[in-house]
């Protein structure tokens, strides 16, 4: 992909979420069932890391559920985080709950982590807002770099083309004046309808839309095995497609 492609996809997601942080959280105050059903798998004690935390959903239900040891959550927009830190202040001895602001698309964006053994790392929702094959394989090489044998890898992508509501919110590339030809095989983008009546233009994602083997191909590239996968979230339960990947050394 063009540096001046990725650049405008970039932009596109980054200022959907500084300009609509707020509203667009407010609609994802709920924890999915998959998210649900994964935490279940998880120790009740120890340490968990959350890439792309987004309002920190996923801490609250953590700590109301009595998980022990320490969350750490990050994500690249401080509107976000900044909501996070507003609704989930708990930090006693034995939860700790902390969340950083940082871009996963940099090459840096770790450096902050602490040395320590993770029990669990979730990404769920994040690598189909990630543009270009490239990035996203390395953001999967990086969580590999600091996942330990025995550390659980949760992963979700959004499946909006099981949705006869959200194909229709599928919008051409000439909204954004690119060519199609210039974006990858599965990349859209999409309205969000939550905005405000007055808006003028649609809110736009960016969005790739994975299918199974896609996303296991990439955790394989990555070092990773596929050990579960699953489908949940939507009416239809079927809008998250859900793996479990473990790293192979």
């Amino acid at each position: 992909m063009e540096a001046k492609i990725l650049a405008r996809l970039n932009g596109i997601n980054q200022e959907f979420y500084q300009t609509f942080a707020q509203s667009f959280s407010q609609t994802r105050r709920r924890v999915q069932p998959g998210v649900r059903r994964v935490l279940t798998q998880m120790p009740k004690e120890g340490n968990f890391l959350d890439i792309g935390c987004g309002n920190g959903n996923l801490a609250k239900i953590w700590a109301r559920d009595g998980y022990r040891g320490k969350l750490r959550g990050v994500d690249f927009s401080p509107g976000w985080t900044a909501d996070a830190k507003k609704y989930i202040k708990y930090s006693i001895d034995i939860q700790s709950i902390s969340f950083y602001e940082s871009n996963i698309s940099s090459e840096k964006w770790a450096l902050f982590l602490p040395d320590q053994t993770w029990d669990a790392i979730f990404s769920f929702a994040v690598l189909h807002h990630i543009p270009s094959a490239d990035r996203r394989l390395r953001l999967c090489q990086q969580i590999h770099a600091i996942a330990d044998p025995g550390t659980q890898i949760w992963v979700s992508v959004w499946q909006p083309l099981n949705s006869p509501r959200l194909r229709k919110r599928i919008l051409g590339w000439q909204e954004v004046g690119i060519d199609r030809e210039q974006v990858e095989h599965g990349d859209v983008l999409m309205d969000w309808r939550a905005y405000q009546d007055s808006q003028k233009s649609p809110a736009i994602r960016y969005v790739h839309i994975y299918d199974e083997s896609e996303l296991q191909n990439l955790a394989e590239a990555a070092g990773f095995a596929v050990d579960e996968k699953f489908f949940s979230d939507g009416k239809e339960g079927n809008l998250g497609l859900y793996q479990r990947w473990a790293a192979k050394y």
